[in-house]
C-alpha cells in the first residue's frame, strides 16, 4: 500500500497546469499500473493436492484399457503382434508423432506466404495538444510485404520439416520392428513357462514324495547311505534346473501383456503352439556381404541419418542465404480521417533493402560451424553405417550359435524320451522302481523344457537378424485394418507355405489375369471393378454363396497334415514351366473401394496388377492387391525397386509354389 500512499503524498494541486481532472486520472492510472503488479507477485506454484492427483490416476487408470477387448480363446503368435501393433501404448506415441510431424510440416508451408496485415486505430482526447490535431481520429490500413530472403529461408524451412516426416516413418518403421521382435521373444518364453506350469507342478509333488521316501529308507538303513543321497542329490539338481528354468521365463508373460496392452488383472490368456516355424529359412540364407548390402540400403536408422544430412545440408544453405541483403516488396491501402490530409484514402506500394552489415562478420563463421556440423552428421552416418554391419554379423553368429544348440537339446530331448520309454516298459515288468522312473522322467522334463527354450532362442535370433537387416514385417496397408484382419494377413504373410492350401495358378489362368470375367453376373463390367472380385447388389464386394470367382482364392485353413514348403533349385532365372511364379504383394485392405483404388491407380501405370480376395473359415475377407505373377527373378526385382522408388510401396514377394 505505499505506492497509493505515495500518490496521495504529491500535491498536483500545487502545480502548474494541473487541475481536478488530471488529479483523478493519476489515481486511476496507478491503481491500474499497480493490479497487474500485484497479482504477478502474487503467485506461488501450488503441488497437486491427494484427492486431485488420486482422481487422475482413476481416470488414467480406466482410460488405459477402456477400449481394449480382452481376446477370446487361446491367443496366437500372429493375434499377439497384431494387438501389440494396434494397442501397443507406445506404438500409439510414435505414431502420434509422425501425425504432429505432418502438421508442422503443413504449417511450415504457409510460411512461405507474403504478410497480410489489416491495422484499425482509433484515438480519442480530451483536448488536443496542436492546431491540427483532432480531438477524434480513425485509421486503418491493408497491407501486403514479401520478404524475397525470408521465401529462401522458409522454403528451406519447409524442406526440412519435409524430412523430417520422413525421418518420422523411419522413426516409426524402427518402432515397428522392435515391437514385433520383442513380441515374438516374449511369445516364446512365455509359451515355454505355459507349458512348464502345466507339467512342472504334478511332478514335483512326486519328487517331494520321492525325496520324503528316500529319507525314510536312508533313517531305517535299508539302503546303502551313499546310494541315498546320490538318488536325492540328484533328483534336488533336477529341481534346481526346473526352478530355474522358470524362474529364467517367468518374466515373459507380464511382459507379453504390457506389449499387447492387456490388462495385468485379468487372467493371462492361454496362448497357442507357435510350432516350429521361424521367419526365415535359416538353412538357405544369402552370404554376408548380400545381407550387409540389404541392411545399409534399408535399415530405418540409416535412412533416418541420410534425411537428417538433408536437413543440415540445408541448414547451411540458409547461413549462406543470411548474408545476402533483404529485399521487402510491399503494397497497400489506408484510411485515415485526420483534418491535416487532403486524400484521407490512397494506395501505396514500396521496395526496401536492408543489409545486415555485421552479418559479413559473423556469416563466414557461421557457415564454417553449419560445415563442421554436416561433416560430424557425415561421420555419424559411417559409424553407424559400420555398427549396422557388425550387428548383421553378430546376429548371424547367433542364429547359428542358436540352431546349433536347438539341435543339440532336440537330440538330447529324443535320448530321453527313448530312455524315458525304456524305463516305463521296465516298471511295467517290474525291473524298475518308482524311484528311478521318477528320476528319468524329471529328467525328460527338464531336457525338453531347454529344447522348448532353445526353440524360443532360436526363434529370437532368426527375428533379431530380420531386425539388423531392417526388413519390414508387417503389410501394406496396415493402418486401415483391424486387428483380425492384420492377424489373417500376417498369417499370410508368415505362414503361408504350411498353414494355407492355394488355389494354384495354371498356365491358362496366368494369361487370363487382368481380363473381365465373361460369364459372371458380379463381374467387373457390371460394378466397374477389377477382375475376379464378386460383388454384392449394393456396389459393395461380399464373398458369393453360389458362384465361384473366376479367380482362384487364398483359403486360410490348417491342414491335415503337417506340411513342408517346395523349395525350387537354386538357379539365376526362374522361368521353368514347373514354377508358377512369385506375386508381389502390395496391399492387404478389408475394404473394397480401398482396394480398387490402388488397383486403378496401378492398372493406369501398365503395372500386372491383380485384385483378389483371400477370407478364412469364417468368411472375413481380405482383398489382396498383387503384381505378378512373374517368373523371372530379375524381373521381380526390378519390380520390387520400381515400386518403392516410384510409387512408394514396400511389396512382399509370396512364392505361388503349391504346398506339396
Amino acid at each position: 500500500m505505499m505506492f497509493p500512499r505515495l500518490l496521495r503524498s504529491v500535491n498536483f494541486l500545487a502545480m502548474p497546469c494541473f487541475g481536478h481532472f488530471h488529479v483523478r486520472s493519476l489515481f486511476r492510472l496507478g491503481w491500474v499500473l499497480l493490479l497487474p503488479m500485484m497479482v504477478g507477485c502474487a503467485l506461488q506454484p501450488a503441488p497437486l493436492a491427494r484427492q486431485e492427483l488420486e482422481h487422475r490416476v482413476t481416470l488414467d487408470l480406466q482410460s488405459l484399457f477402456a477400449r481394449v477387448t480382452p481376446p477370446e480363446g487361446p491367443v496366437t503368435l500372429e493375434q499377439a503382434m497384431a494387438r501389440a501393433v494396434h494397442h501397443n501404448l507406445q506404438q500409439q506415441v510414435v505414431r502420434l508423432e509422425g501425425a504432429l510431424a505432418l502438421g508442422v510440416n503443413e504449417l511450415a508451408a504457409y510460411s512461405m506466404l507474403p504478410e497480410l496485415q489489416v491495422t484499425a486505430d482509433h484515438t480519442a482526447r480530451d483536448r488536443t495538444t496542436y492546431l491540427t490535431q483532432d480531438r477524434f481520429q480513425n485509421s486503418a490500413s491493408l497491407t501486403a510485404a514479401w520478404s524475397v530472403l525470408d521465401f529462401g529461408v522458409s522454403y528451406l524451412n519447409a524442406r526440412q520439416k519435409a524430412n523430417g516426416i520422413l525421418i518420422a516413418q523411419q522413426q516409426r518403421r524402427k518402432a515397428a520392428q522392435d515391437l514385433l521382435f520383442e513380441v515374438e521373444t516374449a511369445f516364446g518364453q512365455a509359451w515355454v513357462a505355459q507349458r512348464l506350469e502345466a507339467s512342472v507342478q504334478p511332478l514335483f509333488i512326486r519328487i517331494e514324495k520321492a525325496l520324503e521316501n528316500a529319507r525314510e529308507v536312508e533313517r531305517q538303513g535299508i539302503q546303502p547311505v551313499q546310494e541315498s543321497l546320490d538318488f536325492q542329490k540328484k533328483l534336488l539338481k533336477i529341481l534346481d534346473q526346473l526352478q530355474r528354468l522358470q524362474r529364467q521365463v517367468s518374466g515373459a508373460r507380464p511382459r507379453l501383456m504390457e506389449l499387447i496392452h492387456l490388462d495385468g488383472v485379468v487372467k493371462f490368456p492361454e496362448l497357442q503352439d507357435p510350432g516350429f516355424l521361424l521367419p526365415l529359412d535359416v538353412n538357405h540364407l544369402p552370404d554376408v556381404a548380400e545381407l550387409e548390402q540389404f541392411a545399409l540400403n534399408n535399415r530405418p536408422e540409416l535412412m533416418e541419418r541420410h534425411y537428417q544430412g538433408r536437413i543440415q545440408a540445408d541448414e547451411q544453405r540458409k547461413e549462406w542465404l543470411r548474408l545476402l541483403p533483404g529485399l521487402e516488396v510491399s503494397s497497400g491501402h489506408r484510411y485515415d480521417n485526420s483534418g491535416i490530409y487532403v486524400n484521407h484514402h490512397w494506395a501505396e506500394q514500396g521496395v526496401s533493402l536492408a543489409w545486415n552489415l555485421i552479418r559479413l562478420v559473423t556469416g563466414p563463421d557461421l557457415v564454417a560451424q553449419q560445415r563442421t556440423e554436416r561433416d560430424l552428421e557425415e561421420h555419424r552416418r559411417l559409424a553407424l553405417a559400420m555398427t549396422v554391419m557388425t550387428q548383421v554379423r553378430v546376429s548371424l553368429m547367433e542364429l547359428g550359435e542358436s540352431k546349433s544348440g536347438y539341435e543339440t537339446a532336440r537330440a538330447l530331448s529324443k535320448v530321453d524320451r527313448r530312455l524315458f520309454e525304456h524305463a516305463r516298459a521296465g516298471r511295467e515288468v517290474a525291473t524298475m522302481s518308482e524311484a528311478q522312473l521318477i528320476e528319468i522322467e524329471a529328467d525328460l522334463l527338464l531336457q525338453e523344457a531347454r529344447r522348448d527354450l532353445a526353440h524360443a532362442e532360436l526363434s529370437s535370433a532368426a527375428a533379431r537378424l530380420l531386425v539388423s537387416l531392417g526388413l519390414n514385417r508387417l503389410p501394406y496397408g496396415f493402418d486401415i485394418m483391424d486387428t483380425d484382419q492384420l492377424t489373417l494377413a500376417l498369417e499370410e504373410m508368415t505362414r503361408r507355405p504350411r498353414w494355407a492350401t492355394f488355389t494354384a495358378f495354371d498356365t491358362a489362368e496366368a494369361a487370363d489375369i487382368g481380363k473381365p470375367a465373361q460369364n459372371s453376373e458380379h463381374g467387373n463390367e457390371k460394378a466397374g471393378g477389377p477382375p475376379g472380385v464378386p460383388q454384392s447388389h449394393d456396389g459393395v464386394s461380399s464373398p458369393s454363396e453360389k458362384d465361384e470367382p473366376v479367380e482362384p482364392v487364398w483359403i486360410l485353413e490348417m491342414p491335415k497334415a503337417p506340411v513342408t514348403p517346395t523349395v525350387s533349385p537354386p538357379s539365376s532365372e526362374r522361368s521353368s514351366p514347373e514354377f508358377p511364379g512369385v506375386l508381389l504383394r502390395v496391399g492387404a485392405f478389408a475394404s473394397r473401394d480401398h482396394a480398387v483404388k490402388l488397383y486403378s491407380r496401378l492398372e493406369k501405370k501398365n503395372y500386372p496388377v491383380v485384385l483378389r480376395p483371400f477370407s478364412n473359415a469364417t468368411g472375413r475377407v481380405i482383398y489382396q492387391v498383387s503384381v505378378g505373377p512373374i517368373q523371372e527373378e530379375t524381373q521381380g526385382k526390378v519390380l520390387l525397386e520400381t515400386l518403392k522408388k516410384q510409387e512408394g510401396i514396400e511389396a512382399v514377394a509370396v512364392s505361388l509354389a503349391p504346398v506339396s
